[in-house]
């Protein structure tokens, strides 16, 4: 995967791939047994004039953003890094489909005078290298002002496909990540699982 990081926009310090290693990203962790298929180029993202219909509303304070899960996730588990800087909610619904939503806070020195394209794709790269990766579509948009992008992806865990759209939101210092991954792609057409997508808020925009 391309993960280009040594360009000269960074100032000296730790390289921010360093910063992507807390369990394999932990961002999917062992959770990629699943996942979705891309679809509909060019998506824009307009926010839901109400609260979608779906399974468990998240809201977390400490990670700044509330969201709601598709049918069929309950309240998910969370996992943090020993030393806190990523905090990562993970679900798990029938057909072997998973739902998570991670919260990474860099330090400053982390980021360095990266760009945040250049934090997404990092990001993205470390997400997709462990399970051989291959990005079918790539859609940029703008949550509250910040960047973001929607990358749908399909790969393998094992000897078994799987298929996923990762979410990520760039809001200095922190990177969001949404995911939704499962070992039939046909999860990722639901209205529901749209609506989780948009339904990302930003508590302090």
């Amino acid at each position: 995967m391309a993960s280009d990081l040594r360009a000269s926009a960074f100032s000296p310090g730790p390289d921010l791939a360093k910063a992507f290693r807390w369990g394999a990203l932990a961002w999917l962790g062992l959770w990629l047994l699943m996942a979705p298929a891309p679809a509909q180029s060019g998506r824009q993202r307009e926010r839901p004039d109400e609260k979608p219909r779906g399974g468990f509303e998240l809201v977390s304070a400490e990670g700044g953003f509330r969201v709601r899960l598709p049918r069929g996730f309950e309240q998910p588990k969370r996992e943090e890094s020993s030393n806190g800087a990523v905090v990562v909610f993970t679900s798990a619904a029938a057909n072997e489909t998973a739902c998570q939503v991670a919260v990474r806070t860099f330090a400053r020195p982390e980021l360095g005078n990266a760009t945040a394209d250049q934090v997404m794709d990092a990001a993205r790269d470390a997400l997709l290298r462990p399970y051989r990766g291959a990005i079918e579509q790539e859609d940029s948009y703008v949550v509250q002002g910040h960047p973001a992008r929607a990358v749908f992806f399909s790969g393998a865990r094992g000897d078994k496909a799987v298929f996923g759209r990762v979410d990520f939101i760039f809001a200095s210092p922190r990177l969001y990540q949404l995911a939704i991954v499962a070992t039939f792609p046909v999860e990722l057409d639901r209205d529901d699982v749209q609506r989780f997508f948009e339904s990302f808020t930003l508590l302090n925009p």
